[in-house]
Parts: C-alpha cells; sequence; structure tokens
C-alpha cells in the first residue's frame, strides 16, 4: 500500500524494528531511532527517542510515526520514562508537528488477565478451536498481568485522547509474539516461557496460538498507516490455530 513520504521508527533497532524498517523502506523515507543502535546499523541514528529536541528534529507534519521503543529491560524505572513519559511526550510532538498518525506498539499483556485465566486452571491456552464468541477483543475490558501491561494501557488511553483532541490519528497494535527467526517451535524451550503450565507441549500450543508471523506483521502495520479512522486499537497475531484474540479492529471515527 502508498505511505507518505516519511515514517519514523523509535526503538529501531530492536526486532520488530528490524522487520519493519527494509520492508517500509521500499516504499518511503524511513528514519529510524535507537539509543542502543549498533554501529552496523547504518539506516538507524543513535539517539534518545525520549528527547524532545531529538523528536522535533526528525519529526513532519504529514509524516508517520511508529513507536517502538521501550524500557522494559530497565524495569519499573524504564518503564516510566520510556513508555509512560516517553510515549506522551512523543504523542505530544507528534500531534504539535501535524504528523498524520502515531502507530503505537502496545502489547497483549494490556489484557493478559484473560489468559491468567487458563493458567489458573493449569492448562495453557490454544487447545483446539476457541468460539468466536470467547475471543477476546480490542474492546474487551483492560486487564494488565503486570506493570508493563498497565503501562501500555496508559499509552492506549494518552493516544486515544490525542486521537480525540488533535489533528493526528492512533493506532495501538497489542502484539503478540514476534522474536527473530520465525518459528514458534524454536522458542518452546526458552526460560522467559517456563511459566506456562504443561511444560513444553503447553509452550508450544501457546506460542502457536500468539505467534505474529514477520510477513503478517509488516501487512498489519500497512493496514494501520493506509487507515483512515482517527483511533484503531486490536491484537496484532497471526490467524493461528488456536487463536484466543480477536482479529477484529476497533475503530472511532469521531462519533
Amino acid at each position: 500500500m502508498p505511505h507518505p513520504g516519511h515514517i519514523l521508527i523509535t526503538g529501531a533497532g530492536g526486532t520488530i524494528g528490524s522487520i519493519l524498517l527494509p520492508a517500509l523502506s521500499r516504499e518511503a523515507r524511513v528514519v529510524g531511532l535507537d539509543i542502543d543502535a549498533a554501529s552496523d546499523q547504518t539506516r538507524i541514528i543513535r539517539a534518545d527517542a525520549t528527547d524532545r529536541e531529538v523528536l522535533r528534529e526528525h519529526l513532519e507534519a504529514g509524516g508517520m510515526v511508529i513507536h517502538l521503543a521501550t524500557g522494559v529491560q530497565r524495569g519499573w524505572e524504564g518503564l516510566v520514562e520510556v513508555d509512560l513519559l516517553g510515549t506522551k511526550l512523543l504523542l505530544d510532538e507528534a500531534a504539535e508537528a501535524g504528523a498524520a498518525r502515531v502507530v503505537l506498539a502496545s502489547t497483549n499483556h494490556v489484557a493478559g488477565g484473560f489468559e491468567s485465566d487458563y493458567f489458573r486452571r493449569g492448562v495453557a491456552p490454544g487447545l483446539g478451536t476457541v468460539p468466536a464468541e470467547a475471543l477476546v477483543g480490542p474492546a474487551d475490558a483492560v486487564r494488565p498481568d503486570g506493570d508493563y501491561g498497565a503501562v501500555k494501557a496508559f499509552a492506549e488511553a494518552y493516544g486515544r485522547f490525542i486521537a480525540e483532541t488533535t489533528a493526528t490519528a492512533v493506532s495501538c497494535l497489542r502484539i503478540g509474539t514476534v522474536t527473530p527467526v520465525d518459528d514458534p517451535d524454536a522458542y518452546a524451550s526458552f526460560p522467559q516461557f517456563s511459566h506456562i503450565p504443561e511444560g513444553l507441549d503447553g509452550v508450544r500450543r501457546r506460542l502457536r496460538a500468539t505467534w505474529l508471523h514477520h510477513e503478517d506483521l509488516v501487512r498489519i502495520v500497512d493496514e494501520e498507516l493506509s487507515a483512515s479512522n482517527r483511533f484503531r486499537l486490536r491484537f496484532a497475531v497471526s490467524d493461528n490455530p488456536g487463536r484466543f484474540w480477536s482479529l477484529d479492529v476497533h475503530s472511532w471515527d469521531g462519533q
């Protein structure tokens, strides 16, 4: 799909940024920012996306922003600095600059309480086919499963505020599981998934259900960059067997 002339990606050196930057660069002028950019990442500027002057230098009227920067690796302090205050700053500055749309990287953990219901029963989600009425939808209640999900819930709320009160549109993507190697089975033994019940079989089932394939990530971001709705919220996940998140898009157009 056609893009505007300029796209700014914050946190561009991470896994998702490394997928999106080359894909989007085929059709648009893309600038990547990352405070931890490696020396060989030639298309990424080493800069702090929580710096007001940096944002003002790289935001453009009519352009797009994909906000991936996160401080989750530094715990609560990083979440407050980057995901809460930094996201508010970016949205404020994007609106001030006249950006057309900001695509916010939210997380499925905003609604992680629904998945925790499975865990409390000692089972991993993703078994069989989930009835449509049982899928977790983007308009269902916010149920964060930790401080990361709670901070991202703030980002979604502030994004809605910006969409309702300024000329800048906002899309929020509750991203599923994305990794450098596009194969859920390759990660089943990783320790970060050890809390999932039912051992390796449970982890494999859950990862296959929550997986976001690279090509679907690019497609979903393309759809958001080309959307006309003032505000959009969706789970960013592939149409997987056992998927327990809805593919519906919650949208608002000013009424």
